[in-house]
Formats: structure tokens, C-alpha cells, sequence
């Protein structure tokens, strides 16, 4: 893939064929998911390296 590659279009101009990424969609992810860590990143209140939450807990009010 040529990262270097700039293309140019105006709204009257048509979308090229090409912007189609075939893939499933974790191989879609997984494509984007380094920029998504990066941007991420520049928020302070943020942290990219922290995992999702993993436990769950439910609380149930006793019947009356």
C-alpha cells in the first residue's frame, strides 16, 4: 500500500472504484486500530493501554 500517495478529488468529481477494502470485518479493525490507539492517546484523560472492564455485576432490589 502506498502510504505517500495523495489523491485529490472536488466534490463534482466522482468517487474512484479503488477505496474498497476487502477484508472481514476483524481484518478491518485490525487495520485501523493502531491510529485509533494513537489518537486516542492525545487526550490526557485518556489511556490506551487500559483493558475494557471484564467483570460484571447485578444488583437485584428484594421483592416487597
Amino acid at each position: 500500500m502506498e502510504k505517500n500517495a495523495v489523491r485529490m478529488l472536488r466534490s463534482c468529481d466522482q468517487k474512484p472504484a479503488d477505496d474498497f477494502v476487502a477484508g472481514t470485518p476483524a481484518g478491518r479493525i485490525a487495520m485501523v486500530w493502531p491510529i485509533t490507539e494513537e489518537l486516542v492517546s492525545l487526550s490526557p484523560k485518556h489511556n490506551v493501554e487500559r483493558r475494557l472492564q471484564r467483570d460484571a455485576t447485578v444488583l437485584e432490589r428484594r421483592g416487597s
